[in-house]
């Protein structure tokens, strides 16, 4: 179990986003999500992120 551990560690490609450039990156996904038809064309994405964000670290 802990090379599991470790190797899931490991995959972060040392790319850690929170907060304010976490929703922004939610934001993007959303509006690729919108291209492909998941949600809807009507969707504030920025408002979208902010619902959906929540910081457990605080």
């Amino acid at each position: 179990m802990d090379d599991r551990v470790a190797m899931l560690q490991s995959m972060n490609h040392h790319h850690h986003p929170h907060d304010p450039g976490l929703q922004r990156e939610l934001a993007a996904y959303a509006d690729d999500l919108k291209l492909i038809h998941v949600l809807n064309k009507s969707t504030d994405s920025a408002k979208f992120a902010q619902r959906i964000y929540t910081d457990v670290l605080a």
